[in-house]
């Protein structure tokens, strides 16, 4: 079994080359996969779940620390 990998908003923030805040506003604005809640004070977003919203975005292109991981 394949074990999830979990993307923490700072991390996410970087690898669009968006700042925390506009993370925080594509998420209101639905422009995110869902995040997933990791702990009371802790969410991130599923690895599998943001390359393939990347995959279906028009104009993306996968970063290389998320294709690293696609393999």
């Amino acid at each position: 079994m394949k074990s999830l990998n979990i993307i923490r908003p700072a991390e996410l923030a970087k690898i669009l080359s968006v700042s925390t805040a506009t993370l925080w506003r594509m998420e209101r604005r639905n422009e995110l996969p869902p995040r997933k809640q990791i702990s009371r004070r802790v969410v991130g977003w599923v690895e599998s779940d943001l390359i393939q919203w990347l995959k279906e975005r028009p104009n993306a292109e996968i970063t290389p620390e998320l294709e690293e991981s696609e393999k």
